[in-house]
C-alpha cells in the first residue's frame, strides 16, 4: 500500500532525537526553497506547452530560457486556471534541427504528448511547414521570431510576436526614399534563405513603388564568407544603399568587406542583425536596420524594466531580442489559456482576441490573421550606440 508524504514525515520526525529536529527542519526548508521538494499537491492536473526550440541558432538558449522564466513565475503563482480549477504548467522542449522534415516530426511528437500549443519554432524554414501542421490539428502556434509572411497566410491557428517581413521590408524601403532621400539600391541576399529571400522581395516592391530604382541585385548562398566577386560587381555600379537582408554572423563579413574595398553607399539591414554586436563594430557606423526593441522606448515600460531585472538575476545577463519576444509570446499565450476551456479552438479564439497586451516588446495585439500589429523600430549605428531612427506604425 502507497503511504501518505505526511505519514511517512511524521515517522521520520518521531524517530529523531529532541535536539536534531530544528537542524533537520532547516534542511528541509532549504530543499523545499531550492525546488528539490515540492509543496504543490501531486493531483494538480498538469498543462503541457511545448517549444520548439531551433539549436543551430546563436540566440537558441536564451529563448528556452525565456520561456521557463516565464513558466517558473506562473506556477509560483498558482498556476493557470483553466475552468475554474489550476493547472501547473510543463514545458515540453524539442529540436526542429533546422529542417522541416525535422521540424515536423518534432511537433508531431509535442502534439502526441498532448500540448495545448506551441511556442516557436523560430525560422522561416521551419515554421512555414509546421504552421500548415498545427492548423490541420486546430492547434495554436506562436512563433516569437520568424518572419516569413507564408508563417500566417491562409492559417488561422499560426500567430506571431515578431512583425512580418513584409512589414520591416517595406518599412526599411520606405525609409530610404523619404528620410534617407536614396535613388538608387543594390540588394545583396542570401537565395537559399526563406528570410533572406522575403525581405528581398518586400524591400524591392516597396522601394520601386516609392520611385527609387533597384540597380543590381547579388546573391549568395548560406554558408559562404568570400564575397569579393559580389562586391567588385557592386563597385562597378555606385547606388545610394545596399540593402543586406541576412543574419548577424555574414552581415559582419559582408560589411567588412564592402567597407575594406571602400564601397560608401549606406548600408541598410533587418531584425536578424545583432543591434548589441554591430553597435561596437566601427565597420557598420552610420548603417540602419529595423528591430523589434530599442532601449530609449520599451525600457520606459514597467514590463520591459520587470523582465530585464528578472532575466539578469537568474541568468546573470541581459536578454537577447528573442528572449523578449519569447517572452512576450509565453505570455500572451497564458492569458488566453486562462481565457479559454483548454482547447485549441477555443484558446484560438482568444488568441485573436489579444488587444494591447503590455508586453516586453511594447503594446501587442494580433489580427485576425494571427499577425502582430506593432511599430517597426529603425535604429541607427551612431558613435559607437544604437540609436532610434523612426518608428514606422503598420497602416
Amino acid at each position: 500500500m502507497r503511504r501518505n508524504p505526511k505519514d511517512t514525515l511524521m515517522t521520520f520526525f518521531s524517530s529523531l532525537s529532541y535536539s536534531a529536529v530544528p537542524r533537520v527542519l532547516l534542511i528541509i526548508l532549504a530543499l523545499l526553497h531550492a525546488g528539490v521538494l515540492s509543496s504543490c499537491d501531486n493531483s494538480t492536473p498538469v498543462l503541457n506547452i511545448g517549444v520548439l526550440r531551433d539549436s543551430q541558432l546563436e540566440t537558441d538558449a536564451t529563448i528556452v530560457q525565456a520561456a521557463q522564466l516565464a513558466v517558473e513565475r506562473v506556477n509560483a503563482n498558482g498556476g493557470l486556471y483553466v475552468n475554474g480549477q489550476s493547472h501547473r504548467v510543463q514545458l515540453i522542449v524539442m529540436d526542429s534541427g533546422n529542417t522541416p522534415q525535422k521540424a515536423i516530426k518534432a511537433a508531431q511528437k509535442l502534439i502526441a504528448d498532448q500540448v495545448v500549443a506551441i511556442i516557436g519554432p523560430n525560422t522561416s524554414r521551419t515554421a512555414i511547414p509546421v504552421a500548415g501542421l498545427v492548423e490541420t490539428v486546430k492547434m495554436p502556434l506562436i512563433t516569437p521570431i520568424a518572419t516569413h509572411v507564408d508563417i500566417t497566410k491562409n492559417h488561422h491557428y499560426a500567430f506571431r510576436t515578431a512583425f512580418s517581413d513584409h512589414l520591416q521590408g517595406e518599412a526599411m524601403a520606405t525609409f530610404a526614399r523619404k528620410q534617407l532621400e536614396a535613388k538608387t539600391a543594390t540588394i545583396f541576399f542570401d537565395v537559399s534563405n526563406e528570410y533572406s529571400q522575403s525581405l528581398f522581395q518586400s524591400f524591392t516592391k516597396a522601394f520601386e513603388r516609392e520611385g527609387g530604382e533597384v540597380v543590381s541585385v547579388e546573391t549568395y548562398v548560406t554558408g559562404r564568407t568570400d564575397f569579393s566577386e559580389q562586391i567588385k560587381n557592386i563597385k562597378a555600379n555606385p547606388v545610394d544603399v545596399i540593402y543586406l537582408p541576412g543574419n548577424s554572423e555574414v552581415i559582419k563579413a559582408q560589411v567588412t568587406q564592402l567597407r575594406n574595398q571602400e564601397v560608401e553607399s549606406i548600408l541598410l539591414g533587418g531584425d536578424a542583425w545583432n543591434q548589441t554586436e554591430i553597435a561596437t563594430l566601427p565597420v557598420f557606423e552610420g548603417s540602419y536596420h529595423t528591430d523589434h526593441w530599442h532601449a530609449a522606448v520599451n525600457q520606459r515600460h514597467e514590463a520591459s524594466a520587470l523582465f530585464f531585472d528578472l532575466y539578469n538575476e537568474k541568468f546573470s545577463s541581459n536578454p537577447h531580442i528573442a528572449a523578449m519576444l519569447t517572452y512576450d509570446s509565453i505570455n500572451i499565450l497564458f492569458e488566453a489559456i486562462s481565457k479559454s476551456s483548454g482547447d485549441g479552438q477555443s484558446i484560438q479564439s482568444e488568441l485573436i482576441k489579444t488587444q494591447n497586451f503590455n508586453g516586453v516588446t511594447g503594446s501587442i495585439s494580433f489580427s485576425e490573421h494571427g499577425e502582430t500589429k506593432k511599430p517597426v523600430y529603425i535604429l541607427q549605428v551612431k558613435d559607437g550606440k544604437m540609436h532610434l531612427a523612426e518608428e514606422v506604425y503598420p497602416r
